[in-house]
């Protein structure tokens, strides 16, 4: 985890660099806890009432109001979360315009809600494909289609990348993150062990979790591709033995965080991302507080 931990934080570092002065400033993660739970509340919330009109009051907006970029996240959230296919034209729509007017964050999370509610990986490709059309919308497409790539597909990304100019963005940040990706892939599956396979998804469906925000940190603070594979793959996981899923979460060493935070919000960062059964053995098998030592 702490080589994952790393890794985020200089992305962290990276993207206070690169994101753009017209992105709206509520769309970045808080670091206030107890303000990024209640966003993560409200995105549950809305699930159930969000509509399409709700994405689309977003779409072509002129004036953005500081709260308006923390709405429009929330309001894309809640269309992912509710598992309703018919907003992924809407959706669309928003990453297109989001894209164009630079802002970052918010194009990222209406491609990252666009694949939650299935949307097929040739969607993504074909925005990469169209890279001279809109620059913006074809690099976060390329990672968000890394999630599902192989060897075999990897082939036509090299394509594009070899034909977009030395500084570009596909061929400099999104290639490597997505071939990188696809080699922890591989390594996944020539995994024999249940216990290895579940280890090895847990070490980088954690991606985004910070010491600073703990079981607060955004879940989509991170772009790397294998993170959100992981995270889908816990799921598979999960179904298959849950106890084990639990056990492996709490035998997670983190003594090195004692003295700097509640060191077991990286097991609760973790426990979002389990289903029902898997969240049930893990909460019956943590220890009480007064027992906690970070080790099962």
């Amino acid at each position: 985890m702490n080589r994952i931990l790393r890794r985020d934080i200089m992305f962290a570092l990276l993207l206070g660099l690169a994101t753009t002065a017209r992105t709206p400033a509520a769309a970045h993660a808080t670091a206030d806890p107890s303000a990024a739970i209640e966003m993560y509340r409200q995105e549950r919330a809305k699930a159930a009432v969000v509509t399409i009109a709700d994405i689309e009051s977003f779409v072509s907006r002129v004036h953005w109001t500081s709260d308006d970029g923390m709405e429009a996240r929330i309001i894309a959230h809640a269309a992912g979360n509710s598992g309703k296919k018919e907003f992924r034209p809407a959706l669309k729509r928003a990453a297109e315009d989001w894209s164009k007017a630079g802002f970052k964050s918010l194009t990222f999370c209406a491609l990252h809600n666009l694949w939650k509610l299935g949307e097929p990986p040739e969607y993504f490709l074909e925005n990469v494909r169209q890279y001279k059309r809109n620059p913006e919308l074809a690099l976060h497409s390329a990672i968000v289609w890394g999630r599902d790539a192989t060897e075999q597909s990897l082939v036509e990304l090299t394509q594009i990348k070899d034909e977009t100019p030395l500084d570009s963005p596909i061929r400099n940040w999104a290639y490597p993150l997505v071939r990188g990706a696809v080699h922890y892939y591989e390594q996944y599956a020539a995994l024999r062990s249940m216990e290895d396979k579940v280890d090895m998804v847990l070490s980088y469906a954690g991606g985004g979790w910070s010491p600073l925000t703990g079981k607060g940190s955004d879940p989509l603070s991170v772009p790397y591709p294998e993170i959100y594979w992981a995270r889908r793959e816990l799921l598979v996981l999960c179904k298959k033995d849950p106890e084990l899923v639990a056990r492996r979460i709490l035998a997670k060493d983190l003594s090195d965080l004692k003295a700097r935070v509640a060191y077991d919000s990286a097991w609760e960062y973790l426990a979002q991302f389990l289903d029902e059964k898997a969240t049930a053995a893990y909460r019956r098998l943590k220890p009480a507080p007064q027992d906690k030592t970070g080790k099962e």
